[in-house]
Parts: C-alpha cells; structure tokens; sequence
C-alpha cells in the first residue's frame, strides 16, 4: 500500500549545487531549490519574481579626440587662441576686453573648415577675474556662422576654475564653434578657459563602470564610466558629464572611494580624478585629485634624494686661540684650531669630518661664508638625513651654533607617478584618506595627514602626520580594496589584514589574518557584521584572476582576530567567475539584503542573506537568451542599476538599465497615459478635462468606478474639452462615483534604440499583441487608457529538491508521485506547474469579487492558499516545477 508523506519547504536555502542532492541528512537541503531562474528570496521565505531592467539610456560609445589642426581658431575679445587648443592647462586663453554688457561676448570662435561630428566638449579651468555669472556662458555651434545653437547646458563661472563637458547622445555635425557669453550682465571682468576639446564618437563598443554617489541623504547619484567619459545620473535623467582619462580596457576594474561632494576613482595606471559636485545635479568639475607632499621611496632608479646642507654660525672671525671639536651621530672629531685666515678654518674643519670612522674620505666639502661655514654633505656622504652637528668649544671666547640650511633626504623619487603607477582603491576612514595597491609597491598603505585628505606629508613631527606602512605576507601583496568598518580591513590578492590599533597611528601596524585573496576589481560589502568579498585565485595558464567562491570577513570575539568562511559552498555552481559585485540593502520588512554578482558568462548571481535567521540563498538571474548583463551597482536611495549588453538588430549594444519593480517586461519601459480624476454627483452627464487634447476625439478614454465605457457611452467635444454621457450611463451615476477621463495612446515613440525588435506588450496590466519597432515606434491596435509596458519577456522558473523525508530512509533514485500540492501565494498573476514531470498546467487563479469584469490581471493578483489535487504520473524523486512568462 503506497504511503503518504508530507513536506513543506520555504526555499531560504536558495538553489542548490547539484552535488548537494546526496546531503539529505541536513536541513538546509529542505529548504532548497533544485533550479530556479529569475527569483528571489523573501527574508520570512518564499520566492517572488525579479524585478524588471528598465532602460535608462545607451551606454556612451567609445571617444576619439578630434585634432584641431586645421581649424582657424581666433579669440574675438582678445588674448592668445592657440592657449585655449594646446592641451596644456598652465596657459590661459584671457580676454582682453571685459564683459561689460556685450552680448553675444565671443570669447573663442573655432572654424573646423569643414562639417565635422561631435559628441562630447570638454571646457577646461574656464574663470572670471572677478564677479559671477549665473547660466550665461554657452558652448554654441552652427552650419552656417550666422544661426548658433546651444550644445549642452548653460554654464555658471565665477573666480573659481570650473571644468565641464558637454556631451550629447547623438553626434552633432557642425562646422562652426564659439564659447560665448549669452546674456547682459555687466561685469567689469575677463574670461579665461584654459584648455577646450572635441571629442568624436568611434567605432565599437566601451566597457562600463557603475559607480554611486550621494553628496546628502537626498542626492544620489549613478555615475556611468565608459571610454574617456563619466556620465551623471540622478534616477533616468543624466544631468552631467565630466571627462575621464580612462580607456575602455582600463574601465572594468576601476575603483573609487566617496566622501560627501567628492567622488576619487582609482586604476592603477591612471592618476585619480576627483569627480567635485560644485552645485546643481547639472554642476559636477573634474580634474586629477591634488595630492601634495608625496613621500619619496628609491626604486633603485638613482634618482631624487638631496644633499645635507648645514651651517656652522660664528659671531665673528674664528681666531688662532679658539679650539672645538664636532659631534656627529655619536662620533667626535679631534681638536680643531682656529687661524686668522677662514679658509684655513674650514679646510681644518674638512679634514676632521673626513677622518671620523661613519664619514668617507672625500664626501663632506666645507665653505667659509659670511658669519661661519657651510657644511655640505656629498658624495658618498650625500643624500641622507645627518642630525645637525653638535659643538663643543674647547678653548677661546668664540660663540659657535649649528642651523640646517637643506635637510637631506634618501635617494628616490614619488612613491606615485605617472611613471611608477597609482594606487589601486582608496578608502576615507578617521579623517584620513588611505591609498593602496600602488602599482610600483603594491603592498603599500599611504594614509594622509589627519583632516587633510590630500596631504601625504610623513616627515611632520606630530600625530597628525602622514604615515606609510607596507603589508607584509610570504610573497609581495597588492592590495585591492580597503574598508573602514569594525577596524581598517585591507583585502589582497593573497589575503587579508587589518589595523587592530585605533584610532590610526604611527604606533598602528598591519596583521595578516586569513590567506584567502579578493579578486581585483570587486568592492567589499558589509552584512550583517560582515565584510563580503569574492575570493581570488590566480590563473597562471590563462594569466589572469578568476573569481571562485563568496567570503566573509567576519571577527570571531572568542578569537579576537578575524575568520574568512566560505559563504558559497552549497552553490559553487553558481559563482562564475564575477566581474561585478553590488550589494542592495533591504527596502522593506519583507525584503531581505540582496548582493548581486554578475557573471562573467553574463548572468547574474542574486544571493539573499539573513544570517541570524539562517536564510543563505543563491539564485541565477538571467535576461532573454542572447542579452548579458555586464555591471551593477546600487545608489544611496537603493536604486539597482545594470549595464547590459542586447542583440538589437543582430549587433551588440550596450545599455543603462534598472531595476522596476512595477515594469514587467526588461529592456524597455513604461508609459502612463495622462489622465484625471472626478467625484460625480448624482445624476451628472458631463465631465471637463485640463489636459492637451488629442489630435482625435476617440483618443478620450472614460472609467466609471474602474470600469471602461465604450465608445457608444458617451460623446467628445474637444473644443469645449468636456464628455457627455449617455442618458442610460448618466442615470446610473450616482453621488461619489469616481469618473476617470484619460488620454488614451496607442504609440509609443523614441525607441530607436530597439529598431527592428520584436517587443512584448502589457496594456491596462493586461498581456497584450506583440509589436515590431519601425522608425523608432510601435503602433497597437488599440488605444490604452492606463499604461503601456513593452520589452522582452524573461523567464521564470523554480524546482523543488527531489522528495525526500527527514528521518526516513532514504528515497534516493525511488519513482515518486507528487499528488498533491498547496502553494502559499501573495499577489500572483498567472502561473503554471508541473509534477511528476508531466504536462505543464495553469493554475486557476480567477477571482470574482467585484461588479467591474473588465478587471486587467494586474487588478486580479491572487493571495492565499491555492490547493493543487490529483496530480498524476510518477518521477524520480518526486519532481515539482513552477514557472512564469
């Protein structure tokens, strides 16, 4: 006789490695998922649907600087043309003539002598002499030198350098350029602008970096790296650009730190630009980060170092009947005796230096000066920090002192260069900025002086003073990201450090803790107490990192040092080698914190995490077969941002795109239809609307309490803009009836970015025809009255773990019928499943709980307790599957 058996599963252990199918002695195997697609895990249990990936906009092609050698480039108010095209920021383009109220004030006017494509205009360092300007310097351009159009936004100037790119999305072809002042406001004052540059769209695509930044709690920020170009976004809007030096190659493993207005973004091979929000969204100034008193360290090139220079100060001629000796570094000379002629002083001088056993015979050189000797320390004596000279004064009435004239200093040269690399991240912790992984010393931890961020000064003589400390392992560490948390947490690529001591000081020192090593490129996020990290392990064969599970970083009290646990281990199948980590914290109680790892085969990872309630779940997320996701990253207000590269006409394209939790569809977006709202009184026939009309009446769409009238309701006036029901509709209306009067759309333009595609629609939240994109739009055959989804549909899926018992034999490799199944929904539209691995079925779902049936399904989400009975058929181990779209 067959035995029943019941089990109930949540799914907090996410999907599975497929090895896991033998571990049916633990709990989390319960609670897992075979496979699943495109889910993601609620923190009390459950799986929902992923939100959808709304485009925001294409990513920025790769850039070409456009030579201006041909171009005649004169300055119409004076000053020197050529200082404003050279590429050189210390020369300066100033006008000869002030503002005063000349309007159009030319300040630079470059013919290209011919039609030339432009996408992007960088205006570097421009400035007044004096004064501001609100919105009235202009970069303009024209086919003809007589009719100027704006490119890009106004610009504000005052005495403070500003630079600005202006970019555009589509190429703009123009001869004529001018940099001009637009406006009437009387300044007594100059321009000047440093530096201006055009740029070219090229061929092919750019990589992409997604980067946050959030100036207050209610500023935030997605900055889009590409090729030479940063673009600002402030939700879908990109409100600035600024210009970068990175290149395409170098894009992927950018890093940055972020502090309040100030966003750094470090490589390697790039000196860091401080991206600076100088006002408005539209306000953001670049330029390279201004360290100052970079310390010195010898490569071994030779090079750098200085020569001790000291002065022995007399208060007059040292006579015949003064003796003294020297004291250097704990060595004296012998006597030394006075004599009327100064020059014999300093020879005697000499010779006693040269003859003391820490000195050489040839490389201290003295000089008799005014007012004493001057004592240089050369040769092999040379570039090294002597302590001054102590006097001692044997005979005679002589005064004698010693003064520092040029402190010696090791031979080297910058610990940074454009010649011995950057550093690699940067973190700003305790008042200081920490820099690391600098490609020449790449075990080097560089912090600044305390509260000045870009003063890296180790010789002051206090607590403030820069410090320069090195990570020390069995072989060279770099290191590839720094974190300020519980303590001042250094990732490697051969393991993990720490600074135990705080606040930071000269007294700090590093301490290895685990052997594990990040994967470079990839940000350390904190949760639940923990810093996670994917680790990296070098591939010799293929010469380069390759991602192999996710870690924790997490400080063991019992211990009191720091453990780096495997956090993937019953999903390594899921972790392909990521390129790209961003962790979305919790928006609500039923949403748990969500790190997205994007794969490097283009998927994506989602893994849910709750540790205290043992939720510790991975899920691959997918978008339609052919498109890759490629980064992510989250801003301060939670806002999930992808670049994602689509088949469009069967050419790859890259695109911004986000997270929608209302969108249903990915790679497109939504349109709501224009509408408003009225309280009827009993009886009433006739209702006005605000809005712009039509160019149709019939595009004047009406509800009554949710239901939509036909078109034989009622009749349109657009001249009067007002709707007259019929008598039978009118005398059903009664006192608080919500009426609805929309402006129906049936196209949807400004999609040349999908030309050719074929695009799913929602219409009313109700599936509707499958449409093409022609010359940019598509066409329904129907008008909408709510909204309009369009994109490609994704898929959704989910498979229960083979049917076992917890403490019962086992029923490995046993045909088993799932007969039965109750499925716990909230808020769900259509879906089907499958058992036993029959046929797929759609659940019914309908609900008749309103006098409105033209309900779309949206309106009709189902909630509650749906039980599935008679389920046939047998499989191994029981199989159960359920699925969407």
């Amino acid at each position: 006789m067959a035995t029943i058996k019941t089990i109930q599963t949540n799914f907090t252990s996410g999907v599975l490695d497929p090895k896991a199918a033998v571990r049916e002695d633990v709990v989390f195997f319960y609670n897992g998922l075979e496979d699943g697609i495109n889910l993601l895990i609620g923190p009390l249990g459950g799986v929902r649907r992923r939100p959808a990936l709304k485009h925001v906009q294409r990513l920025a092609p790769p850039l070409s600087a456009i030579s201006l050698s041909g171009a005649t480039v004169t300055a119409p108010q004076g000053g020197t043309p050529a200082n404003a095209i050279d590429g050189n920021t210390a020369t300066l383009l100033t006008t000869v003539n002030n503002l005063a109220a000349t309007n159009p004030f030319v300040i630079l006017h470059i013919d290209m002598a011919a039609p030339t494509a432009v996408i992007a205009v960088d205006v570097t360092d421009y400035l007044l002499s004096t004064g501001v300007l609100e919105g009235e310097l202009r970069l303009q351009y024209s086919t003809d030198n007589a009719n100027w159009t704006n490119f890009g936004a106004a610009l504000n100037a005052d005495a403070t350098k500003r630079s600005r790119r202006m970019r555009s999305a589509t190429p703009v072809t123009a001869r004529y350029w001018r940099f001009v002042r637009i406006g009437a406001t009387n300044l007594a004052a100059t321009v000047s602008v440093a530096d201006v540059k055009f740029w070219a769209a090229a061929a092919g695509l750019s990589n992409g970096k997604l980067t946050p930044f959030a100036n207050l709690t209610e500023d935030a920020y997605m900055t889009v790296a590409s090729d030479h170009n940063l673009d600002v976004l402030n939700g879908m809007e990109r409100t600035a650009s600024c210009a970068l030096q990175h290149t395409s190659a170098q894009v992927p493993v950018m890093n940055y730190a972020q502090s309040l207005d100030t966003l750094l973004l470090f490589h390697k091979d790039v000196r860091p630009p401080r991206i600076f929000r100088q006002g408005a969204d539209d306000q953001f100034d670049y330029r390279p980060a201004p360290f100052e008193n970079i310390p010195q360290y010898d490569y071994g090139a030779g090079t750098g170092g200085a020569d001790e220079v000291q002065r022995i100060n007399t208060d007059g001629s040292v006579g015949s009947s003064s003796t003294f000796t020297l004291l250097l570094e704990g060595e004296r000379t012998g006597s030394i005796t006075g004599a009327s002629d100064q020059a014999v002083v300093a020879a005697s001088i000499q010779t006693a230096l040269r003859a003391l056993p820490n000195t050489s015979a040839t490389g201290i050189t003295v000089t008799s000066v005014t007012g004493g000797f001057d004592v240089t320390f050369g040769g092999d004596d040379g570039k090294y920090p002597w302590p001054l000279l102590s006097i001692s004064v044997l005979a005679g009435t002589d005064v004698m002192d010693v003064s520092r004239i040029t402190k010696g200093a090791y031979p080297g040269e910058d610990i940074m260069s454009d010649a011995r690399g950057w550093p690699r991240c940067g973190c700003f912790y305790q008042s200081r900025l920490h820099l690391g992984g600098i490609r020449s010393l790449p075990n080097a931890l560089l912090s600044s002086v305390v509260e000045e961020e870009y003063n890296f000064d180790i010789l002051l003589d206090d607590a403030t003073a820069a410090l320069l400390t090195r990570a020390r392992a069995d072989q060279i560490a770099a290191i590839y990201q720094i974190y300020g948390g519980r303590h001042l947490s250094l990732f490697a690529n051969d393991g993990e450090f720490y600074v135990p001591q705080e606040p930071i000081s000269a007294e700090s020192v590093l301490k290895k803790t685990t052997a594990t090593g990040i994967k470079e490129g990839l940000r350390v996020y904190e949760v639940d107490g923990a810093l996670i990290f994917v680790q990296g392990v070098r591939d010799d064969v293929a010469d380069r990192e390759i991602g192999t599970s996710l870690r924790e970083f997490l400080f063991i009290d019992t211990e009191q040092s720091y453990g780096a646990g495997n956090l993937s281990k019953l999903a390594g199948h899921l972790i392909r080698n990521p390129v790209s980590a961003a962790l979305r914290k919790a928006v609500s109680t039923d949403e748990a914190d969500i790190l997205t790892l994007i794969n490097e085969d283009g998927s994506m990872t989602a893994y849910t995490t709750l540790r205290n309630d043992s939720v510790n779940a991975f899920v691959l997320q997918q978008t339609r077969d052919g498109d890759r996701i490629l980064d992510a990253a989250v801003d301060k207000k939670r806002r999930v941002y992808f670049i994602v590269e689509r088949m469009i006409g069967g050419q790859p394209q890259r695109f911004v795109e986000m997270w929608d939790d209302k969108l249903l569809l990915d790679g497109g977006g939504r349109v709501t239809i224009t509408a408003e709202t009225h309280v009827a009184t009993a009886g009433q026939s006739v209702f006005t609307w605000t809005f712009d009309n039509p160019a149709e009446a019939e595009a004047i769409g009406i509800r009554l309490n949710g239901g939509r009238l036909g078109a034989s309701d009622f009749v349109t006036d657009l001249g009067t803009k007002t709707v007259t029901l019929s008598e039978t509709v009118a005398d059903s209306v009664q006192a608080g009836d919500i009426v609805r009067l929309a402006h129906m759309k049936k196209t949807v333009d400004g999609l040349e970015y999908l030309e050719g595609e074929t695009l799913q629609t929602f219409v009313d939240g109700t599936q509707n025809v499958d449409v093409t994109v022609e010359d940019g739009a598509f066409t329904l055959p129907e008008y909408a009255d709510a909204e309009i989804q369009y994109g490609f549909d994704y898929y959704v899926y989910g498979s229960m773990m083979p049917y076992r018992v917890p403490d019962q034999p086992t029923l490995s490799g046993e045909k088993v019928r799932v007969c039965r199944a109750v499925l716990s929904l909230f808020e769900t539209g259509d879906i089907e499943i499958r058992a036993n691995g029959g046929p797929w079925r759609k659940v019914p779902l309908l609900q008749l709980d309103s006098d409105v049936l033209d309900r779309s399904t949206m309106e009709l989400l189902y909630t509650g307790e749906k039980v599935l009975s008679g389920l046939m058929g047998y499989a191994v181990g029981g199989k159960f599957e359920f699925r969407q779209g």
